[in-house]
């Protein structure tokens, strides 16, 4: 009989998984679980109710009406944050309003914190692209000076 460890190396390298013969519906416990959501014994006809009256699924543009509807409701002078001018425009920049008009007064701190996380990906990527024009830019300019002292005559020595 082979040893764990060698069973291990041995499956590693043929990398073959032996089906169990176990099923899952005699592993499940519904004591390890809060709700019945993920009980394989239970049989669901379709989609779950999030909430009474809700539909059972959503269309992309019922999504955003009601994402949007839900982040301006808990924004408000006690637990909002007041955009600046330079927020409101990334704000519009980062996709999360479409013009600065449709900025509330108050916008909520998830709101502004899922902006923040968008713009360091914008200036991460702008810092990359800058630093290759800077890079390309300088390697062109000195290529240039090679050639013209070369054509001159100019003879380095180091």
């Amino acid at each position: 009989m082979l040893s764990s460890a060698e069973r291990t190396a041995l499956n590693s390298i043929v990398r073959v998984r032996v089906p169990s013969s176990v099923s899952i519906r005699s592993c499940y416990d519904a004591r390890n679980k809060i709700s019945n959501a993920f009980n394989p014994m239970i049989r669901r006809e379709g989609a779950s109710m999030a909430k009474e009256g809700d539909p059972l699924f959503m269309t992309r543009a019922t999504f955003d009406h009601h994402q949007l509807s839900q982040r301006t409701q808990c924004a408000g002078a006690d637990f909002g944050v007041r955009p600046t001018n330079w927020q409101k425009r990334f704000l519009v920049l980062t996709k999360l309003y479409h013009s600065q008009a449709e900025i509330p007064e108050f916008v909520g701190s998830g709101t502004m914190n899922r902006m923040h996380d968008r713009m360091r990906i914008v200036l991460t990527f702008a810092a990359i692209c800058g630093f290759f024009v800077l890079f390309f830019t300088s390697h062109s300019m000195n290529v240039g000076k090679v050639m013209r002292d070369r054509e001159a005559g100019v003879a380095m020595r180091s």
